[in-house]
């Protein structure tokens, strides 16, 4: 899971360390790995969804 606000390409420099919430939450003792997996692939398919929309050109209007 990544919040929009906090993506790495926008907010990170290259040389800077980050880390996945999934990862992060199973080493400090989350037991719900399971759902915050679920929860990632349900995100990545509304996004491939959402990304494979045609693009609106301002003409129709």
């Amino acid at each position: 899971m990544v919040a929009p606000a906090a993506l790495k390409v926008v907010c990170l420099k290259p040389t800077w360390k980050f880390a996945y919430i999934g990862r992060l939450a199973y080493e400090v003792g989350c037991k719900y790995q399971g759902v915050t997996a679920a929860l990632v692939e349900k995100k990545k398919k509304k996004a491939k969804i959402h990304g494979n929309r045609p693009k609106r050109t301002g003409e129709e209007n």
